[in-house]
């Protein structure tokens, strides 16, 4: 038994021993449809709500030690991380990530790259050097501005 709803409505229903070859495609199902099968076997395993009834799964758990043995986790991932940089934290990565994402949004946006990044020749915003973060602030301390205030045009 299948009921094609859009929009919170069925507006096609294929009832039970219903023969038919035609495929999904065949009824134009809208973007965001929904296909809701209903199993109505009164012997089959979903009976009854079985597979709604999530304390009947059983769960997935591992201990710290198993997890620290696994390789291609997080975990794994910031100590090889930290195996090439010292200084190296999840939390410092998920920072520079986040302002690495907002450079790029705010580029997008208006056209400028924040102080801090700059655009490589494929048009791809990236983080400063260390090097050249340190140039543009050892140019005095009247030429460091708050994060914030610091933006330059990418004339092209």
């Amino acid at each position: 038994h299948l009921q094609l709803k859009s929009g919170g409505s069925i507006y096609y229903e294929i009832l039970p021993n219903t023969e038919s070859e035609r495929m999904l495609g065949y009824y134009n199902l809208p973007l965001g449809a929904n296909v809701h099968c209903i199993d109505i076997d009164p012997h089959s395993s979903s009976a009854n709500g079985a597979y709604e009834d999530t304390s009947l799964v059983q769960k997935f758990s591992l201990t710290e030690e198993e997890y620290d043995k696994r390789k291609g986790t997080l975990r794994d991932w910031g100590r090889q991380k930290k195996e090439v940089d010292p200084e190296f934290s999840l939390r410092k990565h998920a920072r520079e990530h986040a302002q690495l994402v907002e450079a790029r949004r705010f580029y997008k946006e208006s056209g400028t790259v924040k102080d801090g990044f700059e655009m490589e020749s494929d048009g791809t915003i990236v983080r400063c050097s260390e090097n050249d973060n340190n140039q543009h602030q050892h140019h005095g301390s009247d030429s460091v501005k708050k994060d914030s205030e610091k933006t330059r045009s990418v004339e092209e």
